[in-house]
């Protein structure tokens, strides 16, 4: 069992890497 504190973590940490995905994808383009 993970405390929801834990999964927020997760969630807010996955969000950081689909923007950095995104960030560095967009950039390359250009």
């Amino acid at each position: 069992v993970v405390p929801w504190g834990d999964l927020d973590s997760l969630a807010m940490l996955q969000r950081q890497l689909d923007v950095d995905i995104l960030v560095t994808g967009h950039t390359h383009q250009f």
